[in-house]
């Protein structure tokens, strides 16, 4: 049986960003906090504040465009 591909969606710690944000001072996952994320020296942190940015831009428009071809 061939290997399960990991969705681009998949979370593997759940909530662990915006705790981040949270401890920073922010309300929740802002825009700011994602910038602040991506400088960090922590590699985890980096990588979910990619992640987070992904999730509000990149995969965002790509949604946009299919319910606009349909």
């Amino acid at each position: 049986m061939g290997k399960k591909k990991n969705s681009p969606f998949q979370i593997k710690r759940p909530g662990a960003f915006t705790a981040y944000c949270k401890r920073l001072g922010y309300k929740g996952v802002t825009e700011e906090c994602i910038r602040r994320g991506k400088r960090s020296k922590n590699p985890r942190i980096r990588k979910e504040a990619v992640w987070a940015y992904n999730a509000r831009h990149v995969w965002n428009k790509k949604k946009r465009k299919r319910k606009r071809r349909k």
